[in-house]
Parts: C-alpha cells; structure tokens; sequence
C-alpha cells in the first residue's frame, strides 16, 4: 500500500504544480468540501437552524468561496453550485470527495450535457 500512496501523492502533486504554472482565472480548477453541521440563530428567540456551508477552493491562488446550504441533499448542492458559478465563474475541473449528494448532481450534469466533456467534475477519497 505504500508504493500506491506515494504513486497517489505523487500524481496529486504533478497536478497541483501544473495548475499552479498555468495562468487562469480564479476557480477554473475547484476543490469542493462541506463544513459543519453549524447551528446559526433565526428571526426566534432562541432558537437555531442547522446549516453546513459548500467550501469551493481555488486550487490555483488558494481562495475560497462559501455558499451555505440547508441540508446535505443533491438539490441543496445543485442550487450552491448554480450560485458559485453565477458568481465565480463556471469552473473547468471540480475535484471533490466521493459524497452522496456529489455524486448524484455528477451524473444528473452529465445526463442534461452530455456533449460537455470538456468540464470535468472528479471525486476523489
């Protein structure tokens, strides 16, 4: 398993250096996480929501954008992502981990475009 992790590293490596030598955008290339669960405060007295806030990363400057969301669902994902990209940008390449809700939006984009190869979305451990 050592040889595998380092031949992983490895590639992670030669990949974050080849970003970091092409000049683009903020966010073309994306890492993509959830936070929380964090408990914020509504209009009650209190009383408090459970929220978790989507981490989109620029892997080139190492910026970061959060969006929250209300639940962990695809479609709370999917409406983040809409709003990362009205604001950001549409990204080239997201990586993410390998999370239900991820997982689902990947193969539902893929269905409504499927001549957008181009874009990839990965999920990674």
């Amino acid at each position: 398993q050592t040889t595998s992790r380092k031949t992983i590293q490895n590639a992670c490596n030669a990949f974050l250096s080849m970003i970091k030598k092409e000049e683009s955008s903020p966010f073309i290339y994306t890492g993509l996480d959830y936070l929380g669960p964090l408990y914020v405060k509504v209009s009650q007295p209190s009383a408090t929501q459970k929220v978790w806030l989507c981490l989109f990363t620029c892997l080139a400057v190492r910026a970061i954008h959060l969006e929250v969301v209300h639940d962990m669902t695809a479609k709370q994902f999917l409406l983040s992502l809409r709003r990362f990209i009205a604001t950001c940008g549409k990204p080239k390449q997201i990586i993410s981990d390998n999370a239900s809700q991820f997982k689902l939006v990947k193969s539902i984009l893929r269905r409504q475009f499927p001549g957008q190869r181009k874009h990839k979305v990965e999920l990674h451990h």
